[in-house]
């Protein structure tokens, strides 16, 4: 992995090909076409949110899992049988996992 700094003076990681969990990856990572990506640290930002929602989710099975993690990618929703999703935790994991990396907290 290369590391530079984009204009704002973020460094950039630019990644060949896919590293990681595909589960976990963010929706710029899995949506890219391109041999190398440019991502910051925002990717490992969606990432925690999908983390978060695993530690407070009874997921028994990977179904479950997968289920869960499409249904808050796709639909915005922490799923059912979250114990986040009454709680602030949720909040926290919504804006974890937001779509547009513009929109996610930094680290």
């Amino acid at each position: 992995m290369n590391i530079n700094s984009n204009a704002s003076g973020f460094k950039l990681g630019v990644m060949s090909g896919i590293a990681g969990t595909t589960l976990y990856l963010s929706p710029e990572q899995a949506s890219s076409k391109e041999k190398a990506i440019y991502f910051d640290n925002k990717v490992d930002i969606f990432a925690l949110g999908l983390i978060l929602l695993e530690i407070t989710s009874n997921m028994g099975t990977f179904q479950e899992k997968v289920h869960s993690f499409n249904k808050l990618k796709m639909m915005r929703e922490i799923p059912d049988g979250c114990s986040a999703r009454t709680h602030p935790e949720g909040e926290i994991i919504l804006k974890l996992t937001e779509p547009s990396p513009h929109n996610r907290p930094s680290a």
